[in-house]
């Protein structure tokens, strides 16, 4: 898109305000990964950076997209409860399945903005506060 295309100065101010808000959910993220790997931690970052990637791009870009060509009134839900399962499954505790109310939410963002990295923020967001909880450091 060129600059003299229509709508493009709002196009790109929104996108920066998302780039910002990517950047404000690193800050956290990054917070309770330093916190993590001061007691040896390493985990963490898997937790904080390989999960949310790969599962926010095989889950988004692929899964979710997919059910948005074929279904869409039920993309994000089919998406979130795919999500929840693959967890409960993996974990082998059905309540790891309540991880699908989040993803249904960070679903919600994609259809809006329809970007990756977004997603990837808000579950590494999520996942240090689920972290930060398991570890203490905070009630």
């Amino acid at each position: 898109m060129t600059a003299s295309a229509p709508g493009w100065h709002v196009r790109h101010a929104v996108s920066r305000r998302l780039d910002g808000a990517v950047l404000a959910a690193a800050v956290p993220v990054l917070v309770v990964a330093a916190w993590a790997l001061s007691f040896g931690a390493e985990r963490v970052v898997a937790l904080l950076l390989l999960a949310p990637l790969l599962e926010e791009t095989a889950l988004r870009a692929g899964l979710h997209e997919l059910l948005l060509a074929r279904a869409p009134r039920i993309a994000n839900v089919s998406t979130a409860l795919a999500f929840g399962a693959a967890h409960a499954l993996l974990r082998g505790d059905p309540l790891a399945f309540a991880v699908a109310l989040p993803a249904w939410g960070i679903g919600l963002v994609y259809e809006r903005w329809r970007r990756v990295r977004l997603c990837v923020a808000l579950h590494a967001l999520c996942n240090a506060v689920w972290i930060g909880w398991a570890m203490g450091a905070w009630p």
